[in-house]
């Protein structure tokens, strides 16, 4: 994930909110320059400086920034699991920016686009799309989509936005398929005599800091949301399940705003291997930015 969209937003997002210091100055400027040589007219500065049309391009590419600065922000996490969010995350990013999705910012309706900002939008949402969904190695896509998987939160993502400008098409079936070979062919225990017995953990799980994925993803009408099933989060699998794989199929969709790490901590007693596998794949950052910040901290 590339932080400078980030950056690009606390620029523009500067100039906004210092906007009336910004055109005090437009005015005051040129007058005291009138009389200081070479410029005895003030027009040096003042054939620079920001006419309306340009303050509205500051807040309507603002109002696009937005939306990648948070998505920065929530794949640069250091205390919560990031990788299986880069698929969920960026799929919505990329519906945010496509060209006939409304522009909102601070739930406000952002007016018809200036024509430079809706073209840099578009070169945006396809340099989004080609990154991340085409030119993505196989390898590294595919560990994504584990990670997706092994997140109580998303094991039944349906990818719709990231199959949309994937090539291939990339589904929740496929996703699973991946998993489950992962599972069958690294982690599933060989077969025991005995069945252990399945004991009911109390689920206690903190909730992730914000800015919140569920936050991010709430404001379409069209997005798959990170929604719990209707089981009580308290209904475990029946004592049929033939393996941790299938338990954990048989588990309801975590809340939105649990923790994975808290979860697979708690259903690590009934789920042993799987809870392995699935700290393996959710170890890894999204982005490693908020990890060389913490070295660079503590190096300081």
């Amino acid at each position: 994930m590339r932080s400078g969209w980030g950056g690009a937003f606390k620029q523009v997002n500067w100039f906004i909110e210092n906007e009336a210091a910004i055109q005090l100055y437009d005015i005051e400027n040129p007058r005291k320059a009138a009389t200081a040589a070479p410029n005895p007219d003030g027009n040096v500065y003042r054939d620079h400086k920001q006419v309306d049309v340009e303050w509205d391009i500051l807040r309507e590419s603002r109002a696009i920034l937005a939306s990648a600065r948070t998505c920065v922000d929530l794949l640069q996490g250091t205390k919560y699991v990031t990788s299986s969010l880069v698929l969920p995350l960026i799929g919505h990013l990329a519906y945010k920016l496509h060209k006939d999705t409304a522009v909102k910012f601070e739930g406000e309706l952002a007016p018809i686009l200036n024509e430079d900002v809706k073209a840099a939008r578009e070169i945006l949402h396809k340099d989004i799309c080609k990154r991340y969904f085409n030119d993505f190695m196989d390898c590294k896509l595919e560990d994504f989509c584990v990670a997706t998987f092994l997140d109580p939160r998303c094991k039944h993502f349906t990818f719709k936005y990231v199959t949309r400008w994937a090539r291939g098409t990339l589904t929740a079936e496929r996703a699973k398929a991946w998993a489950k070979g992962a599972w069958d062919g690294d982690w599933k225990p060989k077969p025991l005599e005995v069945d252990a017995v399945v004991v009911t953990p109390s689920i206690q799980t903190r909730k992730v800091g914000k800015p919140s994925v569920a936050s991010f993803l709430d404001d379409s009408d069209e997005e798959e949301m990170l929604e719990p099933d209707e089981l009580s989060a308290d209904t475990f699998p029946s004592s049929t399940a033939s393996d941790d794989f299938s338990k954990y199929m048989a588990l309801p969709v975590a809340s939105g705003d649990v923790n994975p790490s808290d979860w697979w901590r708690v259903h690590g007693a009934i789920l042993p291997d799987l809870a392995k596998m699935a700290r393996q794949f959710l170890a890894a950052p999204a982005n490693t930015a908020g990890v060389e910040r913490a070295f660079s901290a503590y190096a300081s």
